[in-house]
């Protein structure tokens, strides 16, 4: 399974402001499985 990085600026920027975007979608977009998105939240302390 491909990571996210934990400090791409883009990926916080789009969880945080881009609020049409869902995980799924932010998961598609970045390529990845949407439990890494959920672990990339978690380790940044984002909450939606």
């Amino acid at each position: 399974m491909k990571k996210l990085p934990y400090d791409n600026p883009e990926i916080i920027e789009d969880l945080y402001w881009n609020q049409d975007l869902t995980q799924d979608k932010i998961a598609l977009k970045y390529g990845v499985f949407q439990s890494a998105v959920e672990y990339f939240m978690k380790k940044n302390k984002i909450s939606r």
